[in-house]
């Protein structure tokens, strides 16, 4: 309950979450001149993407947790105490991995959005795992762009490569890939657990959060295996891990007729 700790951790858990790139920018982009003191020029479009996706999800977060737990675990705190502690809690999801209230009595739909917020995690270049902010952007504008039938992916008056593009799905399929043998294995390797546990545990591994639903000192040692894992390949990265064994691609040689697929 103290709750100036809680906010100066949250604040440390931001600017960890934001990475250097950003941090970097902001602090080398103030320009001061005698006359017309200090003035900012404008920033990059990455900057502009993960402040506005972490402002969001921190916004989205603390609203969410506020809502759905406000008569389960922040039942009996004031409103600026639930308000405190349900910020914390959407801050720390996607890095950090400390806690301020009781995670193993949050209700199910809770549990379901902190396994997204994790899976999300921080910012390139950050202190986070995770797949990443921009990524996270890069893949709902895409989406948005195929609904309205747009040749290009715009974001704050700027098209986004093609690449980058491509990358950040094949980026979200491994880290799915990940999660999922991971789920998998453990619910071979730990048997009688409920399966939102299990989930919580790979996703929490794989994003580097360090949460757990209390089940992790009850693992086995093949469980443990599976976490470590997890661990090892979200904090590489499973585009650079599968990069690193892609030293020399290969290239095609024939290029065969197009056809076209139905798709869903």
């Amino acid at each position: 309950t103290n709750y100036s700790v809680h906010y100066i951790i949250a604040i440390l858990i931001i600017l960890g979450g934001l990475g250097f790139t950003v941090l970097s920018e902001f602090f080398t982009r103030r320009i001061f001149h005698y006359q017309t003191g200090f003035s900012i020029s404008k920033i990059t479009v990455n900057s502009k993407i993960v402040l506005a996706t972490t402002g969001w999800l921190l916004l989205i977060g603390t609203l969410f947790f506020l809502f759905v737990e406000d008569q389960n675990s922040l039942k009996g705190f004031s409103f600026f105490e639930r308000v405190s502690l349900s910020f914390f809690q959407s801050v720390t999801t996607r890095t950090a991995g400390y806690n301020t209230v009781d995670f193993t009595n949050l209700l199910l739909p809770t549990y379901w959005v902190l396994i997204i917020f994790m899976f999300i995690g921080a910012s390139p270049g950050s202190t986070g795992g995770g797949i990443k902010t921009t990524t996270f952007l890069l893949l709902i504008k895409s989406g948005f762009s195929i609904l309205k039938k747009q040749k290009n992916v715009n974001i704050f008056k700027k098209s986004i490569p093609f690449s980058h593009i491509d990358y950040a799905y094949t980026l979200v399929f491994l880290a799915a890939v990940c999660v999922f043998f991971s789920t998998l294995g453990l619910s071979f390797t730990e048997s009688g657990m409920k399966f939102e546990a299990l989930l919580f545990e790979s996703v929490s591994a794989f994003a580097t959060v360090g949460l757990s639903m209390g089940i992790t000192p009850a693992l086995t040692t093949a469980g443990k295996i599976i976490i470590i894992t997890a661990m090892f390949i979200g904090r590489i990265g499973p585009l650079t891990l599968t990069l690193s064994f892609m030293s020399n691609p290969h290239k095609d040689k024939v290029y065969f007729s197009k056809s076209d697929v139905l798709v869903g």
